[in-house]
């Protein structure tokens, strides 16, 4: 059940990302935490790709992933 939950979040917080490239852009790294702090996806963009990664707990669920 937290997984479909957690996937979600990643779908929601990739779109944001994508709409927010220009900005991500001028910075390294771009992290999201959700409001309980277990789940953070981080989001940058490297070579005009962005790229994404999901933590749960410190953990990592999906490492390097690559949107476009």
């Amino acid at each position: 059940m937290w997984m479909r939950c957690t996937v979600r979040r990643l779908a929601l917080g990739v779109t944001c990302a994508t709409l927010m490239a220009a900005t991500v852009s001028a910075q390294d790294q771009l992290r999201v935490a959700s409001p309980d702090g277990r789940n953070e996806v981080t989001v940058e963009v490297r070579e005009g790709k962005l790229y994404y990664s999901l933590q749960r707990d410190g953990q990592a669920v999906l490492l390097g992933g690559r949107y476009g």
